[in-house]
């Protein structure tokens, strides 16, 4: 996969993380137990790197871009895995489990993009 490609895929995903936090952060509340304002909280959040991360795609150098979103991907990964594991609801566990391992992925073709561009390349 392209750098561009997983960079726009990743802003793709991000916005609609947050979209669909902002929209059911309500009924979300009480089948995860956490407050509503945490999850909508949690979908701003989301909504802020999406458009840092639109930027970044937009006007970084691909290389850079690609670099900081691994990193930003790596350590949201292990900050949602960790709460996934140490979650005493099921759901939720559950939901941040998937969402950890939707991370790990674009992690990983950012990673991959990475060693396929030139030195060069932009």
């Amino acid at each position: 996969m392209t750098g561009d490609r997983t960079l726009r895929l990743d802003v793709a995903y991000c916005a609609l993380a947050a979209l669909l936090l902002l929209t059911f952060a309500r009924p979300l509340a009480p089948l995860t137990g956490l407050p509503a304002t945490a999850l909508a909280a949690a979908g701003l959040g989301v909504l802020a790197w999406t458009a840092l991360l639109a930027y970044l795609t937009a006007v970084a150098p691909r290389r850079l871009a690609l670099r900081i979103v691994l990193a930003v991907n790596v350590v949201a990964t292990l900050a949602i895995a960790i709460t996934a594991a140490t979650s005493h609801d099921t759901l939720l566990t559950f939901l941040l489990a998937a969402v950890a391992a939707e991370v790990a992925a674009f992690a990983v073709t950012q990673a991959l993009a990475l060693r396929t561009l030139q030195p060069t390349a932009r």
